[in-house]
């Protein structure tokens, strides 16, 4: 009898395990270690071509995914550029940049899974701004964000001029905000433009500092040739922030000549933001 059952059960076990249904395999594109993984891919689809040269201070990026990508970071690198680390992760696809500075700049995103594995290579594109069309001023860079007691440098630049020889400027600010510091003719080893063709600087009057601006009044002597031509840096000049309170510091007057005299038309007077 004993026999008998044990037969029974076990004729009974191999039964069970013929009609046991098999587990079902759930293939999942997103694991790595599926033959059918695709990593996250990002794709640029809107903004400046590869090595174009833009005539504005802003532009816009737009991008996206392939399937599964939930996030995005991005950053843009260039001269000043407040972006140049990577953003936080964000579902964006698009983002707008303003106030370039004049020069070279690369922007990069990539996506990621919501498993968090990324993009290990970003979509990228490189471009130039050239807006500023010259004989201008301007101070650099356009915009910096700056803590409250925290000292910070604007670069007077002289963009595009001509047998350059005298130079007056007149830079204001809010005095509540911003107390300058200090100021600096920039040397040939600083880039200083009025020095290019190893000649001297003289003020042709004192620089003036007042309540809410800076005037200086420069000629070049002594160069060969005597008049500079080209873009660069003027002067350096250092303010401390005082408050938060978000301000431009403009040039508010300026004039500038030639080694004939002849007035050089001054096109634009670009100031920067403070954040």
């Amino acid at each position: 009898m004993i026999r008998f059952l044990r037969k029974t059960i076990l004729l009974l076990a191999f039964m069970l395990a013929c009609t046991m249904p098999e587990e079902p395999v759930f293939d999942n594109p997103l694991d790595p270690e599926s033959p059918d993984y695709v990593g996250p891919e990002t794709s640029i689809t809107f903004g400046p071509n590869e090595g174009e040269v833009r005539k504005n201070d802003t532009v816009t990026f737009s991008w996206s995914g392939n399937k599964g990508v939930v996030e995005y970071s991005y950053r843009l690198t260039g001269p000043g550029s407040l972006w140049g680390n990577w953003s936080a992760w964000n579902t964006d696809k698009s983002k707008t940049f303003s106030l370039l500075n004049e020069g070279e700049f690369t922007f990069e995103v990539k996506g990621r899974y919501s498993g968090e594995t990324e993009d290990e290579s970003p979509a990228k594109r490189s471009f130039t701004i050239d807006d500023i069309q010259g004989p201008a001023l301007w101070l650099y860079p356009r915009q910096q964000k700056v803590l409250p007691t925290q000292e910070f440098d604007l670069v007077l630049i002289a963009e595009d001029v001509v047998d350059l020889m005298a130079l007056y400027a007149q830079v204001s600010f809010n005095t509540n905000v911003f107390t300058l510091q200090s100021y600096t003719v920039l040397s040939s080893t600083e880039g200083g433009l009025l020095y290019k063709n190893d000649g001297s600087i003289i003020n042709l009057s004192d620089p003036v500092s007042q309540i809410g601006y800076m005037k200086f009044n420069l000629a070049v002597a002594g160069g060969d040739p005597v008049g500079v031509s080209g873009t660069g840096r003027v002067l350096k000049l250092r303010f401390r922030r005082n408050i938060t309170s978000e301000q431009s510091i403009s040039i508010t007057a300026a004039r500038m000549a030639d080694t004939e005299m002849q007035t050089i038309i001054i096109t634009e007077k670009v100031p920067a933001v403070i954040k």
